[in-house]
């Protein structure tokens, strides 16, 4: 069946192609470094000829080696970085991604993954396939990997589009069920207008960083629950729910922007629910109750804009539980644990309870944020290995006066840990304005009597 798709992507793709409009490749400025960095690997893409489905020839190069896929549950030894050069990539069917995958495209020329229109499977690109095969270990449905153990992954630099599949039915861009040590950022999903699909499906797990996405079109724009999270610099465009949250312990959002979406922040327990109207809500909610083992949702708005919404926070009985203004200092809703251990419920906190440092905060007012620097602006030439200083990488060789001898000397440019474990007997001074980059999680070890007696 999965064959039959990859012909039908193909003839499919050949169709598409025949109404669009050429038009000249637009340039980024300079190539990715990483497109002609010394590395270890092969290429195993499929043959370069125009509409070719690359389904297979991706999930070769994501399984060459020994990796850590189904039943292997996880792997410190078998990571890997698959890179993407700038183009379209059509694909039939989904794409897992095995522990420890660092999945990375062009910083100045995002690839795009297009989904086709005869694609079998939950999504473009999944971090956990479900096998139908009774229940794993942790109790939930059986899958490759536990959701909360599911470390060492990320997808950066990438154009998700499954605007061209068919069906409608819960169809996703990524299904992504992750735990720590996790990233999502650069990504862009793009989904078809007014339909029933998805951006990103993460229901299960206890995840890292989503920084820097743009979610466009849907129904929603992120759908799922878990453990914690951190999102940032968030764009969404086109949603019935730019966000539904349907469990969660704790998660921080920071630079969220919505436009033309219906209800910004679903919080709610409840299954996938068609366009509403007439609707500008950014945050909304089940009618909070002050019982115990409620299980009430809590919110704390900390220095928060809204712009064009007619209510801040909402329940689904029709109150509004915050009028939506041009700032709001500081509300919280939900239980607050005051110094006195006291409990009370804190709807009406209008001042907050901590001083905000003038550091913290840019020439507007928001907390100062920073993008993770991918240095696409760098040449090739301002990148200097750390094993071409003599160090080894093999988690026996003592490798400090190396790696201090390579800090001396890439200052003014980036210095590229390989992929590896390092060993190092003694503090190593990292001078100011250092730049390092590691590859495929490379450690620093401490090792030896220096590091027996933390004074």
């Amino acid at each position: 069946m999965v064959d039959a798709a990859v012909l039908v992507s193909e003839a499919d793709a050949v169709e598409f192609a025949r109404g669009l409009t050429e038009r000249a490749v637009v340039s980024c400025g300079n190539s990715f470094w990483m497109e002609k960095f010394k590395r270890k690997g092969t290429v195993l893409w499929a043959d370069d000829i125009d509409y070719k489905d690359d389904t297979k020839a991706i999930k070769r190069a994501l399984l060459d080696g020994r990796r850590c896929g189904e039943k292997c549950h996880g792997s410190t030894t078998k990571n890997a970085i698959i890179y993407f050069p700038p183009g379209i990539y059509r694909i039939s069917s989904t794409i897992p991604l095995p522990f420890g995958t660092q999945v990375i495209g062009d910083a100045n020329k995002r690839p795009t993954i297009l989904a086709s229109q005869s694609f079998i499977g939950l999504g473009a690109l999944s971090t956990n396939e479900y096998t139908g095969n009774g229940f794993g270990i942790d109790g939930n449905d059986q899958q490759y990997y536990i959701n909360t153990a599911n470390f060492c992954r990320q997808i950066r630099d990438l154009e998700i589009d499954i605007s061209q599949v068919k069906t409608e039915q819960g169809f996703v861009g990524l299904h992504y069920q992750v735990a720590q040590a996790t990233s999502l950022q650069n990504i862009e999903l793009i989904a078809v207008k007014e339909s029933n699909q998805i951006g990103i499906f993460a229901e299960n797990g206890s995840g890292g960083v989503i920084s820097d996405v743009f979610f466009r079109d849907g129904a929603f724009g992120l759908y799922g629950g878990t453990q914690q999270f951190t999102a940032q610099r968030l764009k969404f465009d086109g949603y019935a729910t730019g966000v539904q949250i349907i469990w969660d312990w704790g998660w921080v959002w920071k630079s969220i922007n919505m436009s033309n979406v219906d209800v910004g922040f679903r919080l709610l327990r409840e299954g996938v629910k068609k366009r509403a109207t007439n609707v500008s809500t950014a945050i909304l909610v089940a009618p909070p109750r002050r019982e115990a083992g409620s299980a009430s949702t809590g919110i704390v708005l900390d220095n928060v804009v809204f712009e064009e919404a007619e209510r801040a926070v909402a329940g689904i009985n029709g109150a509004t539980l915050l009028e939506a203004s041009p700032k709001v200092e500081y509300w919280v809703l939900g239980p607050v644990y005051s110094p006195a251990k006291e409990f009370s419920w804190g709807s009406n906190t209008t001042s907050r309870p901590h001083r905000c440092q003038a550091g913290l905060l840019d020439s507007d007012g928001a907390f100062f944020e920073r993008a993770k620097p991918q240095y696409g602006e760098q040449m090739l030439s301002e990148f200097v290995h750390l094993n071409g200083f003599g160090a080894k990488g093999d988690g026996r060789t003592h490798d400090t006066e190396a790696f201090q001898h390579a800090l001396w000397y890439s200052q003014g440019k980036v210095l590229f840990v390989d992929a590896g474990s390092y060993i190092l007997t003694k503090t190593v001074v990292v001078p100011l304005g250092t730049k390092l980059v590691g590859e495929a999680w490379s450690q620093l070890v401490a090792s030896g009597s220096y590091f027996q007696n933390a004074k």
